[in-house]
């Protein structure tokens, strides 16, 4: 289904209907459902109720929780999409978006530590794109030699590395934490907030007319579904064909006392060689040196899969943490993670109206890479509701992947 870790990367022009369309907006004040409280429906939540809708938000078991993409301690946050420009400039946008909610919340979520890019002889190319970008937009760099990087990280072998990039303003966000500030500010300004299990409800004269919680019925003038990797079984007809849910897993190691401070002060790097990517974030909230192999696992149930690390997938990242930080060989591994990825096959997210429900909007297809971006798809899943932004192509779901064609 997911036919290359590119598509987290740098997500390719999805081919959507050829003319933009537009949800049939609804007044203000009407009343809005929005299903999922992680970065996608949070958001779109928060800004629904500040254009002057009536919002309730729903979720299974509480935003940021373990079972959800958008729990864990930590995302990160990178502007650089290779040559795609428009990830690159929703990103900025993000940026904005998270100071404000930390200004409003008080709450430090953002860590602008920079972001160190590390490619082999055969990433030159992607790294060419990403300076190309970089320049364009006056978005701050370093560019480095393998010989410079070893002098300002003493800790990384630079074995098999070309040039590395320093995206400076890049680093990262404390996705839990985020996700219930949010929450936090959308009760705090008149939202109503609700947990329990939501099904979509009876499709009549283009409409969705009901939904059900925990088995009640519950009705609203118009309903967001945003799932994550649970929109694939809410709506299979969707997305059976289309949305493939891969178990990821990301690991904590603990680093020998004497090497607590050189480590803990590594910015966040992201590793491409033959074609693979590995990341991390070291010392976020003492947990350890947090580190993932991104490429797609298997096919998974959300809500059964069993979250017990998997040896191959340890044994794996032991030999590239070995290989990359020497000084981490044998180190011992402290805690595991597992969540999922709900992927798309070209890594583009899901902004679009049922086909047979004019009145409901479906957000996901988050890819690995959606959690930056939460402000901005609500930003755009409200204008979208509002009447004052066509649907756009990109986000759309084809039509010959819709129906399980």
């Amino acid at each position: 289904m997911v036919k290359s870790d590119l598509s987290t990367f740098s997500p390719l022009e999805r081919a959507g209907p050829g003319k933009p369309k537009t949800f049939e907006s609804l007044p203000s004040g009407s009343k809005i459902v929005v299903v999922g409280a992680g970065a996608f429906g949070g958001w779109t939540a928060l800004l629904l109720l500040r254009n002057g809708f009536n919002v309730t938000l729903f979720d299974s078991w509480g935003p940021g929780n373990s079972l959800s993409s958008s729990g864990g301690e930590t995302r990160l946050i990178r502007a650089m999409y290779g040559d795609n420009r428009r990830y690159f400039e929703m990103t900025l946008r993000a940026w904005d978006s998270w100071k404000k909610l930390e200004k409003d919340t008080g709450t430090l979520l953002m860590h602008h530590t920079g972001i160190l890019w590390m490619f082999d002889t055969k990433g030159v190319e992607i790294m060419d794109q990403m300076l190309t970008v970089m320049e364009e937009h006056n978005h701050s760099f370093e560019l480095l030699t393998a010989g410079q990087a070893k002098l300002q990280y003493p800790a990384i072998n630079m074995e098999g590395l070309d040039n590395l990039v320093i995206e400076k303003q890049a680093g990262y966000l404390e996705a839990r934490k985020a996700c219930d500030a949010i929450r936090t500010l959308f009760i705090k300004e008149g939202g109503t907030y609700r947990q329990g299990q939501v099904k979509p409800g009876t499709l009549r004269n283009g409409n969705m007319t009901d939904i059900y919680v925990n088995d009640r019925r519950l009705s609203a003038d118009g309903y967001v579904f945003a799932c994550g990797p649970w929109l694939k079984q809410l709506f299979p007809e969707l997305f059976s064909h289309f949305i493939s849910v891969t178990r990821q897993e990301v690991h904590y190691f603990g680093i020998p006392p004497r090497y607590v401070a050189q480590f803990e002060q590594l910015p966040p790097w992201i590793n491409r060689e033959s074609g693979e990517f590995f990341y991390g974030i070291p010392g976020n909230d003492y947990r350890g040196f947090k580190i993932a192999y991104d490429k797609r696992g298997k096919e998974i149930d959300p809500t059964t899969m069993d979250r017990r690390a998997d040896h191959k997938n340890v044994e794996t990242v032991q030999r590239f943490l070995a290989k990359r930080f020497p000084k981490l060989a044998g180190a011992p591994l402290v805690e595991s993670r597992i969540c999922q990825y709900a992927n798309t096959p070209d890594g583009n997210f899901i902004i679009d109206v049922h086909p047979d429900a004019g009145n409901v909007l479906l957000l996901g297809g988050g890819s690995g890479h959606g959690f930056k971006h939460g402000p901005v798809v609500g930003e755009m899943a409200a204008d979208v509701l509002r009447g004052s932004r066509p649907l756009d192509p990109v986000f759309a779901i084809p039509s010959d992947f819709s129906r399980g064609v």
